[in-house]
């Protein structure tokens, strides 16, 4: 039986969840040192773990690696921070060829159903206006930047569509701070 650090009770700390899975989801983006003032970010990782809520194993990964179109050319920083190298990303696809076979992997194990545009946002409309609240899965992040800082204006930029379940999405950072009751946290100090 799984307990708290310090729980001596011994009560399980699995609970139901609110959703089956997790898509874990850390991107990579274009980045200078330091980044100018007004630096637009392209995303040149997408990966995704897909956690079982119900046992937190992992079951599947995708990880996709994504051609800038606007900055094409990696800065020697860039590929030092994230390990990703200028072949890499050239051999890449389109972020909205990425967002597709994310569609595809979420697909394959049941997750969505459909095409991709059936689940898109149109200019304006919000998760809660599709009902989006109803898939079995949210996004899982650390922090609000990967889907705040750098899907959501990169996409607006290049006008490509967005699936309203990229709305779904649990900032575990926010979730250790506030079970630890802690005011901040980083991932170092939350493993």
């Amino acid at each position: 039986m799984s307990k708290r650090i310090g729980d001596e009770s011994g009560e399980s700390v699995h609970k139901k969840q609110p959703y089956e899975y997790y898509c874990v989801l850390d991107f990579e983006a274009t980045c200078e040192e330091p980044n100018p003032e007004g630096y637009e970010h392209e995303i040149i990782e997408f990966p995704v773990v897909l956690l079982n809520a119900s046992d937190l194993k992992v079951k599947d990964t995708i990880q996709i690696f994504v051609k800038p179109r606007d900055k094409p050319h990696l800065s020697d920083f860039c590929t030092r921070l994230t390990g990703i190298s200028q072949q890499q990303v050239d051999a890449g696809i389109s972020l909205t060829a990425a967002l597709h076979k994310i569609h595809g992997f979420l697909a394959s194990h049941g997750l969505v159903e459909g095409k991709y545009e059936d689940h898109c946002l149109k200019p304006g409309q919000y998760h809660s206006d599709t009902g989006s609240w109803q898939y079995k899965f949210a996004f899982l992040t650390d922090g609000p930047w990967d889907l705040w800082r750098f899907l959501n204006p990169e996409c607006q930029r290049k006008h490509i569509r967005k699936a309203g379940y990229y709305d779904m999405w649990v900032n575990v950072r926010y979730l250790f701070c506030e079970y630890h009751e802690i005011h901040r946290a980083n991932i170092a100090s939350m493993l």
